[in-house]
């Protein structure tokens, strides 16, 4: 079933959507330009009313607004069903820095926790059969909507409102962006929300490296989904997964390249139903202080998620980079645990100062993990985990329970902590800085252990054990010694 559905959502891409460089609507389809409602190029005059005119001229027909190169300034706008809004080559549609131009949203929270009020610059609720066309770009004009020299400040989050997020897709069915160019944002850059068969091609996003909640995309409660040759540079998470009242099911991300100054792929920090069938492959991350990172913090559950064929090398401004990073845990002593099961890394090229930590809890252990073909290379100067400190929370607000595990401080390139039914085979560690010298694997309360063709070169303990019940080795190589 999983694979009749992978298949129909390549075959809409190529069939149904085309390439990124098509530019002309179906003649089938009437044309709304937005020049013949008023909007004039350049002039720094605000186009908003001309373009939601067109807009609403085309809803529901089929047909195809049109946004013709030039500069076009807008506050909020609403798109519709049954319809095209295509930005055409050389088009720039620039966000008017005037949060009062953008009408405030507002639903229910996450968890029924009170209404959700917020802003967001394109907004599509409840539509279906939509198409946000390329190659044209969106620029956000980022800084204008924050503090006055908000880089000198010294402060996470602008203290101002903004758009949040630049585009919302929700409650959408049958959505795709593609070929759309976002630059210099306020916040996130694309949001699908509680929607169905929805997807992103040739999406490009940048953003400077010190941007404040710049995500890439982010999807949220929604159901199958399908991205392909992203290319995302950001000061946030370039793409992030969150779960509140459905559970994520079916996502597929390929053919990707990503930069983040946090996380690149991200999981959480807010999962109270799952995310679960997911594929991650032919991805570069580069220069990104989390390669993959799974924060299960909120009672819910990651089931059957693949990660294959990526690179990944860690970078930025931060003291810790962790290509892998997993782990569960709970907020406070009220919370449940979540559950992680399923879990697959395979094929994946890793460099990096830092480490990765995989770990579950003693009350809830990761099920049958499994790392497959893994090369590590360090530079010559790697980061002394004995002082990394605390683990990290992936969000600045989470206090967590004073139970949590910490093995963030382990001497080792992989620390695997708390789970059941393991897999490791195929790894081989590069370890060139001798004077932080690292053991390959860290076993800490794990249950059920295959271990083969692991190799590494070191002066260190090849592996350390810690309460570990019924493990297997086969073929574990340590080049310092047995040369």
């Amino acid at each position: 079933m999983r694979h009749d559905f992978l298949n129909s959502v390549f075959l809409l891409i190529l069939a149904g959507l085309g390439g990124a460089g098509h530019e002309t609507a179906s003649a089938d389809t009437g044309h709304c330009p937005i020049t013949d409602y008023g909007a004039i190029p350049n002039d720094q005059q605000p186009d908003t009313g001309s373009i939601q005119a067109a807009i609403d001229a085309c809803k529901g027909t089929g047909g195809s607004v049109i946004v013709p190169a030039g500069v076009w300034d807008t506050g909020g706008i609403e798109l519709g069903s049954d319809m095209e809004f295509h930005l055409r080559a050389g088009a720039e549609l620039r966000l008017i820095p005037d949060i009062s131009l953008y009408p405030k949203i507002e639903h229910d929270g996450p968890r029924s926790d009170g209404p959700r009020k917020y802003y967001a610059a394109i907004y599509a609720p409840g539509v279906s059969n939509l198409i946000i066309q390329g190659p044209g770009r969106i620029n956000g004009s980022g800084p204008a909507f924050w503090d006055d020299n908000f880089y000198d400040l010294g402060i996470s989050r602008p203290t101002l409102p903004r758009p949040e997020p630049t585009v919302e897709l929700a409650d959408c069915s049958n959505v795709h962006v593609r070929g759309v160019q976002f630059e210099n944002l306020p916040s996130f850059a694309l949001k699908f929300n509680r929607c169905d068969d929805v997807s992103a091609v040739d999406v490009r996003i940048e953003n400077d490296r010190r941007s404040p909640n710049t995500d890439g995309i982010q999807i949220t409660d929604t159901q199958n989904a399908f991205i392909t040759r992203a290319n995302i540079r950001t000061g946030d998470d370039a793409i992030v997964i969150k779960s509140y009242r459905r559970i994520v099911d079916n996502l597929v991300v390929s053919d990707s390249y990503v930069e983040s100054d946090d996380g690149a792929i991200k999981f959480g920090t807010q999962v109270y139903k799952g995310i679960q069938n997911t594929t991650f492959s032919n991805i570069v991350i580069n220069e990104s202080r989390y390669g993959i990172s799974l924060f299960q913090y909120d009672g819910g559950h990651f089931r059957n998620n693949r990660f294959d064929n990526i690179i990944i090398k860690t970078g930025g401004r931060w003291g810790r980079h962790y290509p892998i990073y997993v782990d569960v845990d709970r907020r406070t002593t009220d919370s449940d645990y979540g559950q992680i099961d399923g879990l697959v890394f395979s094929n994946i090229s890793i460099d990096t100062p830092g480490a990765s930590l995989i770990a579950g809890h003693p009350k809830a252990p990761i099920r049958n993990l499994t790392l497959q073909n893994i090369n590590v290379m360090t530079p010559d100067t790697v980061f002394d985990l004995a002082e990394s400190g605390d683990k990290p929370t992936g969000n600045r607000d989470i206090r967590r329970d004073s139970a949590s595990k910490n093995y963030a401080s382990v001497p080792a390139h992989f620390v695997l902590g708390n789970a059941k039914h393991v897999a490791v085979k195929d790894i081989v560690i590069d370890d060139r800085d001798e004077s932080q010298s690292r053991s390959a694997l860290a076993l800490i309360g794990l249950e059920g252990v295959a271990l083969y063709d692991i190799t590494v070169d070191t002066s260190a303990t090849p592996i350390l054990q810690e309460n570990v019940q019924r493990i297997r080795y086969s073929r574990v190589h340590n080049l310092a010694t047995e040369n």
